[in-house]
């Protein structure tokens, strides 16, 4: 056989992808001109990854009143509970 002739089999690395079923924790947000929605990383992240966000979001959905915070207390209550929407992340 040549070189030419030769048949090479190899499998994907990624592989196949279940489906999976998501479950909403709470209903989506019908529209957002004048939702707070509060930004909440949880633990200390570079500078360099989230100030563009921010930016992004802003510039993004000028309509929504952001609140952005990083790691530290707890959320009082009373500002939690003011908010419309939650974006939470968690960077290790």
């Amino acid at each position: 056989m040549a070189t030419n002739d030769r048949i090479y089999k190899c499998l994907n690395p990624v592989g196949l992808q279940d489906p999976v079923d998501l479950y909403p924790l709470a209903p989506r947000l019908d529209r957002f001109d004048g939702k707070i929605i509060m930004f909440n990383m949880m633990v200390n992240v570079e500078q360099e990854f989230l100030t563009p966000l921010e930016k992004m979001l802003r510039d993004d959905y000028p309509e929504v009143n952001w609140i952005f915070r990083e790691s530290g207390p707890p959320i009082p209550d009373e500002e939690f509970r003011a908010a419309d929407a939650l974006i939470q992340g968690v960077a290790f």
